[in-house]
């Protein structure tokens, strides 16, 4: 199976993530620039600046999944808090060229039997997580991550983005004024909390508000470095 790697963290890791990517021959990956969800009165308050962070996005084979985590997470110290977080979710389907590249990956699997009885012990005890992605118009994130807060998310991680329309344009969509441009706030959380997180914040910014947004959700295989959910 194919899966896509995120990896959150500070700029100053830039480095080492290179390093790991090229041990394990991982060809299809991105970075793009982001930043933490503190608003701006708290990082004020403490003198700091933006929380500037990157999100690397990476394809791999899901029987290499175990070792990149671990060696992210040890080259990174993601044990220990604030060095950021990494998490894998699946993919339905890929080209055929990127399957075909992926799966020459060494399977990694020495003993069905043990693997899978190391699995299901495993499981008895891991927690399912979700990635839940909203939507917004550009200045509407603090709204977001707030209304998460209440619900019980810890944190989340910004993109700026924009739509396809022109940026001289605005577009009417069912009564509602789409704006050009757009914040993503990213949000890891338990399953047990991703609803009243949804919730809150469809209620807080959703399309019958001035955020007009919009949120879905993605499962996640594993994740490394959530220290506020344990």
């Amino acid at each position: 199976m194919i899966e896509l790697c995120f990896v959150i963290t500070n700029v100053k890791n830039d480095k080492f993530l290179k390093g790991i990517y090229e041990k394990y021959d991982m060809p299809f990956n991105l970075v793009t620039f982001a930043k933490g969800t503190a608003s701006d009165s708290l990082l004020e308050y403490f003198g700091l600046e933006d929380v500037k962070k990157y999100i690397y996005f990476s394809l791999i084979n899901s029987n290499m999944r175990k070792e990149i985590l671990d060696s992210i997470s040890e080259e990174l110290n993601l044990k220990s808090h604030g060095n950021g977080i990494c998490f894998v979710v699946p993919l339905s389907s890929s080209t055929k060229y990127i399957f075909d590249n992926l799966s020459k990956e060494k399977d990694m699997i020495k003993d069905k039997n043990d693997k899978v009885n190391i699995t299901k012990d495993e499981n008895k005890n891991k927690k399912e997580y979700h990635l839940v992605v909203a939507i917004t118009n550009e200045g509407h994130a603090d709204n977001v991550m707030n209304a998460a807060k209440k619900s019980g998310a810890f944190g989340g991680t910004l993109i700026r983005g924009r739509s396809l329309l022109k940026n001289d344009k605005k577009k009417e969509f069912l009564g509602f004024t789409i704006e050009p441009e757009k914040d993503i706030v990213l949000i890891v959380t338990e399953n047990k909390l991703k609803k009243n997180i949804m919730d809150s914040i469809v209620k807080d910014t959703g399309l019958k508000t001035k955020g007009n947004g919009i949120v879905f959700s993605l499962p996640i295989s594993e994740a490394v470095g959530l220290f506020e959910n344990n």
